[in-house]
């Protein structure tokens, strides 16, 4: 195996390691941004349900949700308001399905954010439901002298956040792969012109060889003066 080859499969190797490294570094990085951006945004979410809330002899009225997934049925955007306790008091029109299909699931839910948030004013975000494939922020709030004390809970579908992961990833991959290219040919430029003293000290050998020149010719680098020095 030739010296340009051994250094090309040694670069190859520490350059698949480094770039490796890096996306996931990159990969984990854009997680976390992913799940702060989506606490945020769910934080959000439970402001403007908070904002069209009022209570109304003895129940929850909401009007003028300015979030119009909240309407739409099955939208992955649900907005319930419950007792501390578990028992709900009302769902946004888009839950009326998830709702019914995921009432255990909810109620058990809904214990775990009063246990994680047992305070006025305490919230709670998570990965929830089964699998994991929803995101639940929830709030223990106090409505006035009047209100009950209640449990504002959002939850989300994690399909909108996965798409964007699964975006990222291959824009990443695609640009590693670039990345590994460049520096490839760039490694390959820089052995070859590392390299080229070696191959005149070859040319120069093989003159010597012939009887065509008496001495090796020409300027070398200080590492191979004895070389060059020991043959002439």
């Amino acid at each position: 195996m030739s010296i340009r080859l051994r250094l090309l499969l040694a670069g190859l190797l520490i350059l698949l390691l480094f770039l490796g490294f890096t996306a996931w570094l990159l990969d984990r990085a854009f997680n976390d941004y992913q799940l702060q951006a989506q606490r945020e945004s769910m934080r959000l979410q439970q402001l403007l349900l908070a904002r069209a809330a009022d209570w109304e002899h003895g129940d929850w009225r909401l009007t003028g949700l300015d979030e119009a997934r909240f309407d739409m049925l099955d939208s992955g955007l649900y907005a319930f308001i419950a007792e501390p306790a578990g028992g709900l008091l009302w769902s946004s029109p888009s839950a009326e399905t998830f709702a019914a299909n995921q009432r255990e699931q909810l109620q058990a839910e809904l214990h775990r954010l009063a246990v994680s948030a047992p305070e006025i004013g305490d919230d709670a975000f998570s990965t929830c439901l089964p699998g994991g494939a929803y995101y639940c922020y929830g709030q223990r709030v106090a409505w006035g002298s009047s209100g009950p004390e209640s449990v504002f809970l959002i939850v989300q579908s994690e399909t909108q956040m996965i798409a964007a992961r699964g975006a990222y990833r291959e824009q990443l991959l695609w640009l590693s792969l670039a990345a590994a290219a460049l520096l490839l040919a760039a490694q390959s430029v820089i052995f070859r012109w590392g390299l080229a003293p070696l191959r005149d000290i070859a040319a120069g050998v093989r003159l010597l060889e012939r009887g065509e020149s008496d001495k090796l010719e020409g300027r070398y680098p200080g590492e191979l003066v004895p070389l060059t020095d020991n043959i002439n």
